[in-house]
C-alpha cells in the first residue's frame, strides 16, 4: 500500500500552509506518525525550482515537482505517478481535496480500483496528524483582530 500525497493541498487542510517551513513541519509530522507502523509515503509539493527534487527517507519518499513547460506544478507530478504506480498494479491511496486532481486519477485508474481517493480531511484523521497541528491563536492576537474588523465593519 502507499500513499500519494499532494502535500500542499495536506498541508492546507493543517492549516501549517501559510507557515514558514510548512513542508519541513509536514515531513516532520508525517515521518512521525509513520514509525509505528511503516507505510510508503510519497509527499509532492509545489517547487518555485525549475529543476524540482527528490528526497527518499526509508518508507516516505518526498518530491518537489519541476515547474517548467510539463510540470505546472504538483498536480501534473501527481497524475504521472498515478499513472506509473496503476500500471504496476500497486494499492494506492491518493490523498488530495482537489477535485479536478481527482477526477484526472480516476481517468487513470479506469474502472481497475488500484488507486483510491481519500480527502486530506480524512487521511489525517486515519494518520493522526490532525491533532498534531497547533492551530491555535494567540488570545491577545484574536482580541486585537477582532478589534480591527470591527473597527472596518462599523461595530464600534
Amino acid at each position: 500500500m502507499l500513499y500519494l500525497i499532494d502535500a500542499n493541498n495536506l498541508a492546507g487542510e493543517l492549516g501549517i500552509l501559510g507557515e514558514i517551513d510548512f513542508d519541513k513541519k509536514l515531513i516532520d509530522l508525517i515521518q512521525q506518525k509513520n514509525q509505528a507502523r511503516p507505510r510508503r509515503v510519497v509527499l509532492v509539493f509545489d517547487s518555485a525550482d525549475r529543476m524540482g527534487d527528490k528526497i527518499e527517507n526509508g518508507k516516505l519518499t518526498i518530491i518537489y515537482a519541476p515547474q517548467d513547460n510539463y510540470y505546472k506544478g504538483a498536480d501534473n507530478k501527481i497524475v504521472e505517478l498515478a499513472e506509473k504506480y496503476n500500471k504496476e498494479k500497486n494499492n494506492v491511496f491518493m490523498v488530495s481535496n482537489d477535485i479536478d486532481l481527482g477526477e484526472k486519477v480516476k481517468k487513470i485508474n479506469n474502472f481497475q480500483n488500484n488507486i483510491k481517493i481519500i480527502k486530506a480531511r480524512d487521511f489525517a484523521e486515519i494518520f493522526d496528524i490532525s491533532n498534531s497541528v497547533d492551530n491555535k491563536i494567540d488570545p491577545e492576537i484574536e482580541d486585537s483582530i477582532t478589534e480591527e474588523f470591527l473597527d472596518l465593519w462599523g461595530g464600534n
